[in-house]
């Protein structure tokens, strides 16, 4: 027996697939397709969705995989079979789809939805609500916010292959409200130096394959955000944050008490500050004591315009 599932990767599709692959290191998969914006893969056993989207930065939506019906089979058909088999029986049915590729002329995308919403009430008796978007796809904002990740709801991610549909069904999308807070809603930012977003340090750690218990450096932490997603990710692990501004590494501790007085794993006890230039960090660190180097160096005077 195996399983399939999808990853919808986010705006750096490259940068997505290698965190996947950094994370799934240890799981032995096979890519059935590669494209533009998606990934779809095949396991031996199953895979926890929801664990794995909680590590990834790079990832807005993972599907399990549900049906691969041909693409001349009657696909509002199999949407209705398929919504009254897996959902919560005596229950409104809420559902939704998205499309990732082009699909066969002989289907109408449009009126898909309204054509299996009518057979969901004649041959099962159940009522239900389509919610759509006027995109080919359902942002993850969409998906979270319309009960299409109860046990009542269901979005239907839909991939044509070859000759086929791969149907998958959303398990789990990227905790949007979370990035968003660490990312506009900390206390010290400093859109001088540059602001890091949350998304991209936690793929550069994941990237960077760091492992529960080693020790980190990031070199020019400025504000803190690899440290806080590294604590985040691994709240065991040692992380030593240096910079040359005393300033930043005052705005760093004063986001990561922020950061654990919303998140109760995040420990400070396990972050060690250091205000140095990189020219001399050497002499302030033990050699072979670092495990992994996770920064943003200085890039250069900020583009404007």
């Amino acid at each position: 027996m195996s399983f399939w599932y999808s990853f919808i990767l986010g705006r750096t599709p490259e940068l997505s697939r290698a965190e996947i692959e950094s994370v799934l290191r240890n799981t032995p998969y096979v890519v059935i397709v590669s494209g533009d914006f998606f990934l779809l893969i095949e396991t031996k056993k199953e895979i926890n969705t929801h664990a794995i989207m909680d590590v990834l930065g790079g990832t807005i939506k993972i599907g399990e995989g549900w049906y691969i019906i041909s693409n001349k089979d009657n696909l509002a058909q199999k949407f209705s079979e398929l919504l009254n088999t897996h959902l919560k029986q005596n229950q409104k049915i809420f559902f939704g789809y998205s499309l990732y590729g082009k699909i066969s002329k002989n289907i109408n995308l449009r009126g898909l939805g309204i054509e299996a919403k009518k057979l969901l009430k004649e041959k099962f008796n159940r009522s239900s609500r389509l919610v759509s978007s006027r995109e080919a796809t359902l942002s993850s904002v969409v998906v979270a916010t319309n009960n299409l990740l109860s046990e009542r709801g269901a979005e239907l991610q839909l991939f044509p292959i070859d000759n086929n549909i791969y149907i998958a069904r959303t398990s789990a999308v990227q905790d949007f409200a979370s990035f968003s807070e660490r990312d506009y809603g900390r206390p010290k930012v400093d859109p001088q130096s540059g602001m890091l977003p949350p998304k991209i340090a936690r793929i550069m750690l994941n990237l960077a394959e760091v492992r529960e218990g080693e020790t980190i450096i990031d070199p020019f932490c400025g504000s803190g955000t690899i440290i806080m997603e590294s604590l985040l990710l691994n709240p065991n692990n040692k992380i030593i944050g240096s910079d040359i501004n005393y300033g930043a590494i005052q705005d760093t501790q004063k986001n990561l008490e922020w950061l654990a007085s919303r998140n109760h794993t995040t420990s400070l006890r396990n972050f060690i500050p250091l205000e140095q230039p990189i020219e001399t960090l050497e002499k302030k660190i033990q050699p072979h004591s670092i495990d992994a180097i996770v920064t943003e160096p200085f890039l250069g005077p900020a583009l404007r315009g």
